[in-house]
């Protein structure tokens, strides 16, 4: 927010060193248009010595405001002293109204310039009072005018007009002001969370246990997260430079890429790192899905050591068989508690001969054998959280 707040602030100072020009330009532009023309120009009019003295002043003012107010963006933070030289614009603009004969000589626009800038430079309702000071000058000058002359020019109507635009034009400028100042502190909070997404991101990149590279399409690595790099050590080390010290893609995943952008459905084959026992399996994804693979896109390279692949895949596999083992032991459970309660039955009744309860006793003994057995592998499929685990180590 401090930044966009900042580069808001530098467009107010331009604004304010425009109007400095401008504050300087405009009384030398009049004294030279009435020293060029003296006799048919209008300006000057009714009193030329106060048009030509209130214009030097006016100019030297200006000079002083633009090499004596305070240097750089702090200038647009003093309200008070751009009040004060507004103030004083709008004084010597309406002296030199009345001296070139009033609003009817058409200077009083002259007032608007001043107006809308200081409704630019002061936000607040320090504009709206810069045109109520306006508005009651020219107002003061007219009353002073039709009271001084003896044929004086009846232009009442047009000066309260006038000074109703001058308040719209503060109101204006001061709405149009605020609204810019709310969008440029809006567009700073976006971008503030734009830069914490990327960080969160960096940060989420940075700690994936898969190795994240990124290539330009010159095959130079524009960046990779600390699992890619203990991975791709040995072949970095042997692969050349530029002059700014960038790692380039080594020949083997330039190889692995160029296939693949013949064939995205290609299974990268795995690499062989030198010097290890390491084997890496590659897989690659535009950075821009939409793109086509021969267009200049980065590329993003995605590096997994092909023994924690295995790993994972022995580790579902083990975790497959648990089930299965768990599915047969409950299967085989039902058919032998029906044989064991048949059994039992038999034992019970009085018809059954000495000799064939000795051959039940048999069954009964190695069902309970095989319920055992049965109990072990269920047991050692059934997952336990890790405080079990804990408990029971704590008790050994």
């Amino acid at each position: 927010m401090a930044e966009r707040t900042a580069q808001y602030t530098g467009q107010i100072y331009n604004v304010s060193v425009v109007y400095n020009i401008y504050r300087v330009v405009l009384p030398l532009v009049l004294l030279a248009t009435y020293v060029a023309n003296p006799e048919t120009a209008p300006l000057g009019a009714l009193d030329p010595e106060l048009f030509v003295q209130v214009s030097a002043t006016y100019a030297i003012f200006g000079i002083v405001v633009a090499f004596f107010t305070p240097s750089g963006r702090g200038i647009v933070k003093v309200s008070q002293f751009l009040t004060g030289t507004l103030i004083v614009d709008i004084l010597a603009t309406t002296l030199l109204i009345y001296s070139c004969g009033g609003i009817s000589s058409g200077l009083g626009l002259l007032l608007i310039v001043t107006i809308a800038s200081g409704s630019i430079l002061i936000r607040g309702r320090i504009s709206t009072f810069l045109a109520a000071v306006a508005a009651l000058a020219i107002i003061f000058s007219e009353l002073y005018l039709t009271l001084t002359l003896e044929d004086p020019p009846n232009q009442i109507i047009q000066t309260g007009i006038f000074g109703i635009v001058l308040f719209a034009t503060a109101l204006y400028i001061q709405t149009l002001t605020q609204r810019i100042y709310n969008d440029a502190l809006l567009a700073d909070k976006q971008a503030a969370d734009i830069i914490e997404l990327e960080k969160l991101n960096n940060a989420i990149i940075q700690r994936m246990r898969t190795g994240v590279v990124v290539a330009s399409p010159d095959l130079r690595i524009i960046s990779m997260n600390r699992a890619a790099r203990p991975t791709l050590g040995p072949i970095l080390d042997k692969a050349k430079t530029t002059d700014d010290y960038e790692f380039i893609l080594p020949s083997a995943l330039k190889e692995q890429l160029s296939l693949w952008k013949i064939n995205r459905k290609r299974q990268p084959q795995p690499i062989l790192i030198p010097n290890s026992s390491k084997q890496v399996q590659l897989s690659f994804a535009l950075l821009n899905p939409d793109s086509d693979p021969d267009s200049e896109s980065d590329v993003l390279i995605f590096v997994e050591d092909n023994r924690q692949i295995v790993q994972r895949v022995r580790q579902m596999k083990l975790a497959s068989l648990g089930r299965l083992t768990a599915g047969i032991a409950h299967e085989v459970r039902n058919p032998l508690g029906a044989i064991s309660h048949a059994s039992q039955l038999l034992r019970e009744s009085n018809t059954v001969a000495e000799d064939d309860m000795r051959m039940i006793e048999i069954i009964l003994d190695h069902c309970n054998r095989v319920n055992m057995i049965i109990e072990d592998v269920l047991d050692a499929s059934r997952l336990y959280p890790v405080s079990t685990y804990g408990t029971d180590i704590a008790r050994v």
